[in-house]
């Protein structure tokens, strides 16, 4: 029977969580859609022109809420300017 090897396992402490940044769930284009833009633009065009998109392989793209927030916020002060 062969011995079996227990992984070195070590915890690390992390420093710096200030660094680390909760930027809400992430989000389909359906969802950014329907909860953010209440239905008035469609999910091909938050697929098309909301930035910060993130890809799961071949079709399945995804956004944090609040960079969609934070970019509708940017585009709001650059309005009012």
């Amino acid at each position: 029977m062969a011995s079996e090897r227990q992984p070195n396992l070590q915890l690390v402490e992390r420093t710096g969580q200030e660094n680390s940044v909760h930027r809400g769930r992430l989000m389909t284009a359906h969802e950014v859609s329907r909860e953010i833009f209440g239905s008035y633009r469609p999910p091909e065009w938050v697929r098309r022109n909301v930035p910060g998109k993130i890809s799961f392989g071949h079709s399945t793209v995804m956004w944090y809420q609040k960079d969609v927030i934070e970019w509708i916020e940017s585009l709001r002060e650059g309005a009012v300017r």
